[in-house]
């Protein structure tokens, strides 16, 4: 079923966490650039024994090999121009590219950008990190399943919250803002950071295990 939904939040973290996390998303985008790597070299392989004309016929789903493989390395390996698919094997910087890049803020600064899929990101500017999911059908679902997604709020679940550190991620989808009662369909907290927070967590936690013997 279609739904069409988006996620965006920048939490602020405590400054000797930046650093760590900094290393986990880099770790964490070495081994997806492997990943990619590995699997557009096998599927170029595969691609590159078949004539020319044949090759320009295949499409993923009637395929052993391509029809294993995620969106990412599909993108790279295929462009669909005047109404046929080209298949290429993609540079070492296109791929590096898809998972990392780094641009400029509104402040001039250049941040370092993670890329989860064709949409969602994380970027990190100062002690902060900017989780973003644009609008589309099931995007936030493809960008929370991604491994740096998974690196990323595995962290933060992790993290130590001061009184001036955290921040919220805010979401919606088509269907809450069809909800027509009164204070429905407004945008609500999909994962929320604070000192505050951590401690209602904490003691929801002693409070499930006090009576977990009933």
């Amino acid at each position: 079923m279609s739904c069409y939904e988006w996620e965006h939040g920048t939490i602020t973290l405590p400054s000797s966490y930046v650093p760590q996390l900094r290393q986990a998303l880099n770790n964490a985008a070495a081994k997806r650039i492997d990943k990619i790597t590995a699997d557009t070299t096998r599927a170029w392989d595969h691609l590159k024994k078949m004539t020319p004309a044949k090759r320009a016929e295949v499409r993923t789903y009637n395929d052993p090999v391509l029809r294993d493989m995620d969106d990412e390395t599909l993108w790279l390996i295929q462009a669909y121009e005047s109404g046929k698919y080209r298949w290429r094997k993609p540079t070492q910087k296109a791929i590096r590219e898809s998972v990392i890049t780094r641009n400029k803020g509104y402040d001039g600064q250049t941040n370092t950008v993670f890329r989860c899929g064709g949409e969602a990101t994380i970027t990190l500017f100062g002690n902060k990190v900017d989780w973003n999911v644009p609008e589309n059908n099931h995007a936030c679902e493809r960008a929370n399943g991604h491994p740096l997604a998974g690196t990323l709020f595995d962290f933060l679940d992790r993290v130590l919250w001061t009184s001036r550190s955290g921040g919220q991620i805010v979401g919606n989808n088509e269907y809450n803002r069809d909800n027509d009662t009164a204070g429905g369909g407004g945008n609500y907290i999909v994962r929320e950071y604070s000192l505050q927070a951590a401690e209602a967590r904490r003691k929801a936690a002693l409070s499930n295990r006090r009576y977990s013997w009933k």
